[in-house]
């Protein structure tokens, strides 16, 4: 029996010794007036301008909820290609994954700003709803009883959105200034009738229609309930927002009943969860109504779903011969190379792959995967990987870095990939396909990332999107096989619009999303610069 409880004991506490730093990481700290800045001493820099940033902000983010200030600890990890981040109670505390997101989901801002302000946000919201009976229940069972008591009390679209909307208006960035972010929200307030278009199944989603995530539902009832402030008016003369009086008011029910925040709702607003929903809705259509295409250029559709699961096709590349390559996947099917012949012809399934950042050229296709160190599982690298589409053979290239993007030349012959190194500085670097063999690697100084390479027609020239910290997103074109040859600004540095997907259409002419006006393909003349739209979907189009 005691070896029993030895073994069980050990099973138990197993995976925790594997979630944890590389012992070799030199830690570092600065301590300012509010926070811990925690981080790995190659990336001293870096957690300076991030503790300045959150010293000098921490206000403003917070602006609109009642909470006491309290010294906040921020790890900075370095060791991770994921780009992602959370805040946590038991400890309380937050932890970033300082490699940048591979696109421009979150707009023309430094990937570490959008950490500061979307993951800081939450630590205000779990400070200000320690009151009412939340209190109560932390007093009696600690942080866990404050997490028991919060996620009783507020629904998840709450967290979510209060911080997709702080981190909006907050400077000329974030997701709910960009076309992307808007887009699945604007067809489906739209395309499904007032009926079907129902608040519980936007929140816990549905295996029969879209929907999109409750970062979008919480942004938008978020943004309403700012909107129309009732009662309140945007700040009242405590400095409390409409949101943060209904997280005030929910945190007193927290030990009466679950849910409060509804109950808050019901009393403040008059408003139940439906009826927010269908207000929202209702205001949606109305604002879009005078601002969305009703003639639009017809484009034919290779995929065309009918009354099927939901799927997600994209990734899209043109085969020479005709028809497209592409990724898929649903609810019911995990993801999946296919190919389509032509138009209206069923897809064929290639090969299913944990696929991440997909491309494809001639005669390979290419993803990442990551790649998590076997005892130290806060180390996280990522793998190109090749698949022959005559043979359909995978091959394992073996490399371990912080890639965060890749492409294949149209011939198949080259690849070239984003990767940050141990200072996070961020690189190009051009491989041959048959032997992985590196043929030139580019360190972009004074850029805080790369994005989106594509090689041009004949594969000589690199067009990249560079964001710089002040002047936003550029575009550039690179003779990569040119030893002196340095990258040209074609497309000036801008914050006023979002751009991703950049691709060329033939030798002389680029193109790329572009939400300067919703979200649609452009195309400029790399000879004259002259822009002109090449998609007028209804709802947005996206390379």
């Amino acid at each position: 029996m005691k070896k029993y409880f030895a073994f069980l004991t050990g099973f138990l506490f197993f995976g925790l010794h594997a979630q944890q730093f590389p012992p070799r990481i030199q830690w570092r700290e600065i301590r300012t007036g509010h926070f811990r800045i925690i981080y790995p001493r190659e990336i001293d820099s870096l957690a300076r301008k991030t503790a300045y940033f959150l010293e000098h902000n921490h206000r403003q983010i917070g602006k609109g909820l009642r909470y006491k200030t309290r010294l906040t600890p921020v790890i900075l990890n370095s060791y991770t290609a994921v780009p992602n981040g959370y805040a946590a109670l038991a400890p309380r505390r937050t932890e970033w994954y300082m490699t940048p997101y591979y696109g421009l989901y979150f707009g023309n801002r430094a990937w570490y700003r959008d950490l500061a302000v979307h993951e800081y946000r939450h630590i205000t919201q779990f400070d200000a709803m320690n009151s009412g009976g939340i209190r109560i229940l932390r007093w009696l069972a600690g942080d866990m009883g404050q997490i028991a008591g919060m996620f009783m009390t507020y629904p998840m679209w709450l967290f979510e959105g209060d911080a997709v909307y702080t981190e909006t208006v907050w400077g000329p960035a974030g997701r709910g200034r960009t076309g992307r972010f808007a887009m699945p929200v604007k067809a489906v307030v739209h395309e499904y009738p007032g009926k079907d278009l129902n608040y519980y199944d936007f929140y816990y989603q549905s295996y029969k229609k879209y929907y999109p995530s409750h970062y979008h539902l919480g942004y938008y009832l978020v943004s309403y309930l700012h909107q129309h402030p009732g009662p309140f008016p945007y700040e009242s003369e405590n400095g409390e927002s409409p949101i943060g009086t209904l997280i005030r008011e929910g945190a007193k029910y927290a030990y009466v009943l679950p849910f409060g925040f509804h109950d808050a709702l019901i009393t403040e607003r008059n408003l139940n969860f439906r009826q927010l929903a269908d207000s929202t809705w209702a205001d949606l259509r109305k604002y879009w109504s005078g601002r969305i295409p009703e003639h639009v250029r017809p484009l034919p559709d290779y995929v065309r779903r009918g009354r099927e699961p939901y799927a997600h096709d994209i990734y899209p590349h043109p085969l020479p011969g005709g028809g497209i390559l592409y990724l898929h996947y649903g609810f019911d099917t995990s993801p999946a190379i296919m190919i389509q012949t032509a138009a209206g012809s069923p897809p064929e399934k290639i090969t299913g792959i944990p696929a991440y950042r997909f491309t494809a050229g001639k005669r390979y296709a290419a993803w990442l995967e990551y790649r998590p160190h076997p005892r130290w599982q806060k180390q996280v690298m990522t793998e190109p990987v090749m698949l022959d589409l005559h043979t359909f053979k995978i091959r394992h290239s073996g490399l371990r870095k912080r890639y965060t993007d890749l492409k294949l030349s149209t011939d198949g012959h080259y690849l070239a990939a984003v990767y940050y190194d141990s200072l996070l500085r961020p690189h190009v670097e051009i491989r041959r396909t048959k032997d992985m063999q590196l043929l030139t690697d580019r360190v972009f100084r004074g850029f805080y990332s790369l994005h989106y390479p594509v090689f041009s027609p004949g594969g000589h020239r690199l067009l990249i999107a560079a964001l710089d910290e002040e002047r936003g997103t550029g575009l550039y074109l690179w003779y990569w096989n040119e030893s002196e040859s340095k990258p040209v600004n074609i497309l000036p540095h801008t914050r006023s619009f979002q751009l991703e997907n950049p691709f060329f259409t033939d030798s002389l002419h680029i193109g790329w999303s572009d939400d300067y006006n919703g979200l649609n393909v452009v195309e400029m003349d790399l000879r004259d610069g002259k822009i002109k739209p090449l998609t007028r979907r209804r709802y947005g189009a996206t390379y």
